[in-house]
């Protein structure tokens, strides 16, 4: 599953591809379940590491909001946000000061959720993975997955369409 395709489609799009024997599947599916935390593992919603001070000496992330808090250092191709924690960390960075482009940030313009806690359980998760099992993949999507009106209209057309050809 590739989430973000930098490259192909920049920052801001929310397009990710599944690949399938080589070929290449738009899939918006996968990207609603992964949002509504039903499908983390568990360990995600107790992660001992989620804070602003990780036992790392390095922590690398997105820089969500760059082009609103430092815009002139927005490229719409993504911008990592390298936290120092240690020593060893600073001394690590000093030695690419000359590959990378770098400024220093007030972190708490970009401190988001996944960066400070872990995410919540959601009061869903069992009720999900048991209608899982039980019910299967279709049933999953058709229940937790909300598609665009488009695509509703688009989905009940070819159903109309399908079964009016075989009646």
């Amino acid at each position: 599953v590739e989430f973000i395709n930098k490259k192909r489609f920049g920052w801001k799009a929310h397009k990710e591809s599944v690949w399938i024997n080589g070929k290449e599947y738009d899939n918006v599916i996968f990207t609603h379940l992964f949002r509504d935390h039903n499908i983390l593992r568990p360990a995600c919603y107790e992660c001992p590491y989620k804070s602003i001070e990780h036992p790392g000496d390095i922590t690398i992330g997105d820089a969500w909001g760059i082009d609103k808090v430092n815009p002139e250092f927005n490229d719409n191709k993504g911008v990592s946000l390298v936290l120092i924690n240690s020593d060893k960390g600073k001394c690590l960075l000093q030695k690419t000061y000359n590959d990378i482009d770098k400024i220093e940030i007030n972190v708490c313009d970009y401190i988001q959720t996944p960066l400070i806690r872990p995410y919540e359980k959601p009061c869903t998760r069992e009720k999900f993975w048991k209608q899982y099992k039980n019910k299967g993949f279709s049933y999953i999507v058709s229940n937790y997955v909300e598609l665009s009106w488009q695509k509703k209209i688009i989905r009940k057309f070819l159903k109309y369409t399908t079964r009016k050809k075989y009646e």
